[in-house]
C-alpha cells in the first residue's frame, strides 16, 4: 500500500505539471472516480452446462445439472471468499478515495438448507455483499453513503446439491440478487431527490432454470452529485455480456445484439441530460471487440459514436494497456490473466480535461488478499480528472 502512495504522489504531481501553462487548479475542477465489479464468486453461466453423468436423472422437475452445477457454484463463491476480498478491496478504495464509485455485481446471496427433496430444514444465511464492503470502509474511517442502487436479477429459489449413485440429492436453496450501486464519498453532496434505477426496456437475456424462464435483467443507476462546487450526473450500469460466435450453449449469440441494443438505449437516455455526466461501468466491450454482428456497432463503438469519452485515452502520461478481466474463476491464479479493457470511466459530450490520471486497482501481486485471492475477477478502474469549467 505505502509503495503506491509513493507511486502515485509522484504521477499526479507529473500529471500536475503537464497541466498548461494558465490553466486553472481550482479545487473545483478537480474530481476522483472509480469502478469496480466485485464479482459474486462463480461464473453462474456454468449453470446452464449439461453434466454428462446427469443424463439419467432428474428431480422434480428440475434438470439434475442445474442442481450439481449449482452445488459447485455455491462451492465456488465459497472458496473465493468474498468477505477476505472486501477487506481488500475497502484497502484499495482507502488509499485512493474516490469521490464517486460505481460498483457492479453488488451481490446479496441467501442460502438455506434443504433436505434431499428440496424442503427447507434451517434458517437462511445471507451475504450481502454491498453491507459488507460498507462496513470494512467504516471501519477504515471511511462513511462512504449509497447514493444510489438498482436491483437486477433476483433469482430464486434455486436447488443444489450433489450427484449420488441414486442420482441429485438436493443440500440446499439458494437465492441471489444482483445490484448495480453507486457510492459516494464523505463530503460529497448527493441530491436524493434525482436518484434512480431501470432496468432497459431492451430485450433481456433469458435461460431456462430450475424449471422456469429466467430473465437476467441488465440495469443502469443515475444521481446528480456535486464534488466541489460542481454538479454531476453520475451513471453506473453493468452491460450484457459479450460472447465469442463459437462459446457456450446456442442462447449465447443473442447476448451481442442484446448488449448493443442496451448501450444504445443508454446513449439516448442521456442523451438529453443536462448536467455533464460521468459514467461508470462494466460494460463487457473492450475497443477492439468485435461482437460478430454485421453492421452492428459494440458497445464501446457506441458510446464513443455518440460522443463521450474514454478516460483511459485522456490520460496525460501513461502506456499501461489498461487490462481489466478476467482473473480464473477460483481468483487463485499466482500471474494475472488479465487481458481486455472491458471496465471504463467515460465523460459525457461537453466535459473536457485539463490533465487526467488513471490506473488500474488490484492488479498487482501485492494487491491479492492474504490467503492468496485476486480482489475480484476485474481490476478496477480509478481515474483522478482535472476538468476544464
Amino acid at each position: 500500500m505505502r509503495r503506491f502512495a509513493i507511486v502515485f504522489l509522484a504521477a499526479l504531481t507529473m500529471a500536475t505539471l503537464a497541466v498548461p501553462a494558465g490553466a486553472s487548479h481550482s479545487r473545483a475542477d478537480r474530481l476522483t472516480a472509480m469502478t469496480q465489479n466485485l464479482y459474486v464468486g462463480t461464473d453462474l453461466f456454468e449453470l446452464l452446462v449439461p453434466v454428462p453423468e446427469c443424463a439419467d436423472f432428474d428431480a422434480l422437475g428440475i434438470p439434475c445439472s442445474v442442481i450439481v452445477q449449482g452445488g459447485r457454484a455455491l462451492d465456488d463463491v465459497a472458496a473465493t471468499n468474498y468477505p477476505e476480498r472486501a477487506a481488500k478491496i475497502a484497502d484499495l478504495i482507502a488509499v485512493r478515495r474516490p469521490d464517486i464509485l460505481g460498483l457492479q455485481e453488488v451481490s446479496r446471496v441467501t442460502v438455506i438448507p434443504a433436505d434431499p427433496l428440496g424442503n427447507p430444514v434451517g434458517e437462511p444465511v445471507v451475504t450481502d455483499y454491498l453491507q459488507i464492503l460498507l462496513d470494512e470502509l467504516a471501519a477504515r474511517g471511511l462513511e462512504y453513503q449509497v447514493a444510489a442502487s438498482v436491483d437486477n436479477a433476483d433469482i430464486f429459489p434455486v436447488p443444489t446439491g450433489v450427484l449420488t449413485p441414486q442420482g441429485p440429492a438436493i443440500q440446499n436453496l439458494v437465492g441471489l440478487l444482483d445490484r448495480d450501486v453507486i457510492l459516494a464519498r464523505p463530503g460529497v453532496k448527493v441530491h436524493a431527490d434525482t436518484a434512480m434505477g431501470a432496468r432497459f426496456d431492451s430485450a433481456q437475456l433469458s435461460f431456462p432454470l430450475a424449471g422456469q424462464d429466467v430473465e437476467f435483467t441488465r440495469s443502469y443507476v443515475k444521481v446528480d452529485v456535486t464534488v466541489r462546487g460542481r454538479r454531476y450526473a453520475a451513471v453506473n450500469t453493468h452491460l450484457e455480456v459479450e460472447f465469442g460466435p463459437a462459446s457456450g450453449p446456442p442462447l449465447y449469440p443473442a447476448a451481442n445484439a442484446i448488449q448493443a441494443a442496451q448501450a444504445g438505449e443508454l446513449a439516448k437516455i442521456l442523451s438529453v441530460e443536462d448536467d455533464p455526466i460521468v459514467l461508470l461501468g462494466d460494460f463487457n466491450s473492450a475497443p477492439d471487440s468485435n461482437n460478430g454482428l454485421e453492421g452492428v456497432p459494440t458497445p464501446y463503438q457506441i458510446l464513443a459514436g455518440s460522443g463521450f469519452s474514454d478516460v483511459w485515452n485522456l490520460r496525460s502520461f501513461g502506456s499501461s494497456p489498461g487490462y481489466t478481466c478476467c482473473q480464473a474463476e477460483l481468483l487463485d491464479n499466482p500471474v494475472s490473466d488479465l487481458d481486455e479493457r472491458i471496465d471504463q470511466i467515460w465523460l459525457g459530450p461537453g466535459l473536457e480535461t485539463r490533465w487526467v490520471f488513471a490506473n488500474t486497482v488490484g492488479d498487482r501481486p501485492w494487491h491479492k488478499t492474504p490467503s492468496g485471492l485476486w480482489p475480484s475477477d476485474h481490476a478496477g478502474v480509478i481515474g483522478y480528472l482535472g476538468l476544464k469549467r
